[in-house]
């Protein structure tokens, strides 16, 4: 079951990125709707944008895990729970 729900999270993590580099160029690319040719296009710099905002992606997941997991000692430690 593991397997499953980590491959959707990696294949939510690419759709995410995508979409948001393609957003990013269209707002702000060569005929950009909000403001034109503030960022190059291309296919190379396409890829550039996803591969940053995959890495901004598994900063975050890195941190929030490790968050989540500090809470969870320091539940197990106080012998206090958070539930209702």
């Amino acid at each position: 079951m593991f397997v499953v729900v980590f491959q959707a999270n990696v294949v939510g993590s690419a759709l995410y990125a995508t979409g948001a580099a393609e957003g990013m160029v269209s707002n702000f690319g060569p005929n950009g709707i909000l403001a034109k040719n503030i960022l190059p296009s291309g296919k190379w710099w396409l890829f550039l944008y996803e591969w940053t905002f995959n890495i901004c992606n598994i900063i975050v997941g890195i941190v929030g895990a490790s968050e989540s997991s500090f809470v969870i000692e320091l539940e197990t430690e106080a012998g206090v729970t958070f539930d209702n």
